[in-house]
Formats: structure tokens, sequence, C-alpha cells
């Protein structure tokens, strides 16, 4: 929202094309990056030139972001040097009771914490690569009655890395009622194949050796029901629950509850849930998170926030993950803002916990013309 826009259109095609382009240079330091016991802090120098494209006419929108992560650090047999490409692209279609959307992703960065959020694992600084394709198409039957379909095909490779290697296939469906203003149920369902690609090992995760067999296939099979709740204006509840069934682990319960709230000049936002998702241990992974986050505007040049993430996963072992970070930025001109960020990090699992403790400030170049 920050970034500054070109527009221009061509009438022969009545085609809008915006364009964005930024360029940030980040410092940050992190008092135990590898979250081990014997703590060991590091300074690291980031800057990831970003530029996005959106161009749109009656009935297509076309979409792309690109992207070049540079990183540097004072120490790198802790953080090594890295220069991480990301893409997206997206293509949607707006039918007279219906839209299409297509999208792709390529996402290269380091695996450290790559799962960290899935399993509260921290991996060696080796690198993580993921590719996925998706498309989407929802039709209005009625006034109030809307269906939606899903299919999704995602591979993630690792290197130097003591995650596994994953292909997952998936398709969802969903069936959306406007009972009122306020009341929207709904129902979901989802099924996804697993397929781990690397061979039995004996692997260093982080800060314990897991023995499995890999070069397995599983599927997973969920269910759903919920709502959309419109408690005010500002207000919104959505709660879910349903089933779940992993072939090689059983069944059992899923949830997702969010509360948010919209004012004027602030946002706050609240999420509970059970999921059963594919991981980098070479299986799906059952994990229970809860999430808040606050933002608010102090002026027309300055905001600050706050978030907190807690999960606990069990696979075949448990691992909890908490995370609390704060931020402040403020727009310093027309093209440049500053952003100030400071966080806690922590891991425990049975017989290990550590944690760590980062800051770090960022000054983002925003590219008005070209």
């Amino acid at each position: 929202m920050l970034l500054s826009a070109l527009l221009f259109s061509t009438p022969v095609k009545a085609l809008i094309v915006l364009q964005q382009a930024s360029i940030p240079f980040n410092v940050d330091y992190d008092s135990n990056l590898n979250l081990s016991q014997e703590k060991v802090g590091v300074w690291r120098y980031t800057s990831t030139p970003t530029y996005s494209l959106v161009a749109q006419d009656e009935k297509n929108i076309w979409t792309s972001n690109l992207s070049l992560s540079l990183q540097r650090s004072s120490d790198r047999n802790l953080s090594a040097d890295r220069e991480d490409p990301n893409a997206a692209l997206g293509w949607q279609r707006v039918f007279k009771k219906g839209k299409f959307s297509l999208n792709a992703n390529y996402d290269r960065r380091s695996s450290r914490f790559s799962q960290f959020n899935n399993n509260a694992l921290v991996d060696v600084d080796g690198t993580s690569v993921s590719r996925s394709i998706s498309a989407n198409y929802s039709h209005t039957l009625t006034d109030r009655l809307n269906v939606s379909i899903g299919a999704n095909y995602s591979t993630t490779a690792y290197t130097d890395s003591s995650f596994v290697d994953s292909t997952s296939k998936s398709v969802n469906g969903s069936v959306n009622y406007e009972w009122n203003e306020k009341f929207s149920p709904f129902i979901q369902l989802s099924f996804t194949d697993f397929q781990s690609d690397t061979p039995s090992s004996s692997l260093q995760l982080g800060n314990f050796n897991q023995f499995n067999t890999f070069n397995q296939s599983s599927t997973s099979k969920s269910f759903s029901v919920g709502s959309t709740v419109l408690i005010s204006p500002r207000w919104t509840f959505v709660p879910s629950v349903g089933v779940n069934s992993v072939s090689t682990a059983g069944s059992g319960w899923i949830a997702n509850t969010a509360l948010s709230y919209i004012a004027e000049k602030s946002t706050f936002q609240a999420t509970l849930a059970r999921s059963v998702s594919p991981s980098g241990l070479g299986d799906f992974q059952e994990t229970d998170t809860l999430g808040l986050a606050y933002s608010s505007e102090l002026n027309d040049k300055s905001s600050w926030g706050t978030n907190f993430n807690y999960s606990r996963s069990q696979a075949q072992f448990d691992s909890e993950a908490t995370q609390l970070s704060a931020f402040y930025s403020r727009q310093l001109s027309v093209s440049w803002q500053m952003r100030l960020i400071a966080g806690y990090r922590s891991q425990k699992q049975d017989t290990f916990s550590a944690n760590n403790n980062n800051f770090g400030i960022s000054l983002i170049y925003n590219i008005p013309q070209f």
C-alpha cells in the first residue's frame, strides 16, 4: 500500500496496467539464530528488490510478482550468503455468474525456519525450493447459494537439509449459503495425496535425530461445517469444525475459528485452529495453532503493530513453537519508508528448549515511475 504506482491505459484494448517496484534494505541481529542451547549472535544484511505488475481489462486480471533476496551475514558458518529468487504469476477470468483463477508460484529460501510454524523444528541452513500451480472456479447458483471447486499441485525440494522432499496433489470444494445479512453457513471438503520422495535414512533434524521410512504415500480426507457471522459492522466471527482421516494415522477432529475487528485506523484478528497438513517430516502432521495480530495507525505517516503465534505439533514427537514480534513503521517521504522490528522466538521439545531475541531496521525505497 506504500508503493507508488504507474498507471496508463491502452484505449484499443481497454487495458489498465499498474506497475510497482521497491528496494528494501534491511539490517537485523539475532541472538540465537539456530535456536541452540549454546547461543551465538549474528548480524544479517538483506536487500530484496521487488517488481509487481497488474494488468486488467473488462473480464481478465493478470498479476505477476518478482523478487530477488540478497543476503550477507557477519558469520557465514551460522548464516550463509544467499541469492534467492521468487516469482508468483496469476490469471483471473470473470464470467456472468462465476470466476476462474489460475496461479503459479516459485519460492526459494533458507530451509532453517521453513517448517517452524508447522512442526516447531529448526533445520540446518540449507535451501528449500517450493513450486506450485493451483486452479479455482466459483459459481453463483442463486442469489444466495455459491459453490467453488479447486485443485493444487505442489512440490518441495530441499538441498543440504534434514527435511524430506515431497509432492502433494489436492482437490477441494465448498458450498456457501447466505442465510441472511449476518449469517452465512458453509460446507467444505478436501482430499490430499502426499508422496515423500526421500529414501529411508537416519536424519539429524535440528536438535534431535529422527529414524523413519520415507518414500511412502499417504492420503488425507477432510470434511467441515461452519458459518460466517457478522456480529456488527466491525466484528466478524467465523467458526468451523469437522473431521479428518489420514490413511497412515487414522481419524480425528479439526477446527478453525477466526475473530476479526476492522476500524477506521486499527485492525485486530484472532485465530484458533487444529489442522492436518503435509510436513517436511515426510507425512501429514496435526498442528494446534493460536494467532493474535493487532495494528494501528498513529497518524497519516506512521503505524505500529504486534503479532503473537503459538503452535503445538504432534507427529513422531511433540513440539511447541512460540513467536512474538512488534513493529513501528514511518513514511519518511514520498519514496522512502522506515520500519523497526523486534521479536522473540522459542522452541520446546520433550528434552530440549531454546529461545532467541532479534531486532532490525529496514529502509524501503519505492520507485514512483520507470
